[in-house]
């Protein structure tokens, strides 16, 4: 069994954020963060992989931008579990990883991909992620790092938007979201030596419509969609996480 090794002292935060690769978060769930952020709220992203089989970019540089994306957010901290990426499966190994993480940060919401996710490692996250909310709060699991009571756990919302229960409303943090999307300048943007792919041609422009679309629902310009493994008391992040 391998435990996790942090280099800080992880100390407790409101919103913790599990992505399988570096921009993850930010793509899904970047405006939330960023209002979480601003309310004086402690959010960490855990990135599982450091996104080393993407089809643009060396791995030296989507390190330079993952940094970036955090300044421009604002993150408390920023993990990187160092998994390999196109590799992840639901192993006790990785929900290990997960528990302990869990643990030492003791947050207040969780947030992580959806039920149903196009991408392999995707998929394995969320099913990983199922079993480590559970045995965070399992004493005997893991014994050497204390059980938290669970948190709130959300599940990002990918693609169908018409199924979330959750719409935050993220109109006054857009443009910082979308400013922390572009900082992976190697992934979205098009340079002469750029492989084209799914995300690099035409992808972040349907973002704008699909998030405008979710703010449309309840009357405000931006929204992100999620769903919730409980209903949530009041809107998020501000006042529930409190």
């Amino acid at each position: 069994m391998n435990i996790v090794t942090f280099s800080g002292s992880p100390k407790a935060c409101d919103v913790l954020v599990f992505a399988a690769h570096p921009d993850d978060a930010e793509l899904l769930c970047g405006g939330t963060l960023a209002k979480s952020v601003s309310a004086g709220q402690r959010v960490v992203v855990v990135d599982i992989t450091e996104g080393e089989l993407s089809s643009n970019g060396t791995l030296e540089k989507r390190r330079e931008e993952r940094k970036e994306a955090t300044r421009i957010l604002g993150l408390s901290d920023r993990v990187q579990l160092g998994r390999q990426d196109g590799a992840l499966s639901r192993d006790e190994e990785l929900l290990f990883a997960l528990v302990q993480t869990m643990r030492l940060y003791m947050p207040k919401v969780i947030i992580g991909p959806p039920p149903i996710c196009r991408h392999p490692d995707h998929q394995a996250l969320h099913d990983a992620l199922k079993q480590a909310h559970f045995f965070c709060g399992v004493k005997k699991y893991l014994p050497s790092v204390v059980a938290i009571d669970r948190p709130l756990h959300l599940k990002m919302l990918e693609v169908s938007e018409e199924k979330a229960d959750l719409l935050i409303d993220i109109s006054e943090h857009w443009e910082t979201r979308m400013e922390a999307v572009m900082a992976y300048e190697s992934q979205f943007g098009v340079s002469e030596n750029s492989t084209p792919t799914f995300i690099n041609s035409g992808f972040v422009e349907s973002l704008e419509r699909r998030y405008r679309e979710c703010g449309e629902r309840i009357g405000v310009r931006y929204a992100e969609p999620f769903l919730c493994t409980q209903p949530p008391e009041i809107n998020l992040p501000i006042d529930l996480v409190k």
